[in-house]
């Protein structure tokens, strides 16, 4: 059977590593009701896609890769970060990769334990899936 072990993945913006410990990928897809009066049953449509992103781990003050996330909430900019999520730390694994705009961030800290930092991400166009090569 095969089965893939947390402990190997990554999160990278653009090329580059981010502290985390933890990451959840949301895909959606919207559902139109297409049902005539007459109908015994609905009928339904797909419809647009979507996808969001969560983000969590150790919160590193001088992490370019944080900052510039974060520096894009504060600021207001329109600029996406380009993620990939990968469900290995190989450079020839299994990864996800789109364009984020971040939605938000939290900062934890708690006594007797890191401070933490958690981004919401809402996907800006298409979500990629690259299966091991």
């Amino acid at each position: 059977m095969a089965f893939e072990v947390g402990v190997d993945g990554r999160v990278q913006i653009g090329a580059n590593a981010l502290p985390i410990d933890q990451w959840t990928l949301t895909r959606n897809r919207g559902v139109a009701d297409v049902t005539v009066f007459g109908s015994s049953f609905r009928d339904r449509k797909a419809t647009i896609k979507d996808w969001s992103v969560s983000l969590s781990g150790t919160l590193e003050s001088t992490n370019a890769q944080q900052l510039a996330a974060r520096d894009q909430l504060e600021d207001g900019s329109a600029a996406d970060i380009a993620l990939v999520l990968m469900l290995s730390s190989s450079t020839n694994g299994k990864l996800y990769s789109g364009n984020a705009v971040v939605a938000g961030d939290v900062i934890v800290s708690s006594v007797g334990d890191k401070v933490t930092w958690q981004m919401e991400g809402q996907g800006n166009g298409a979500l990629t899936w690259s299966p091991a090569t």
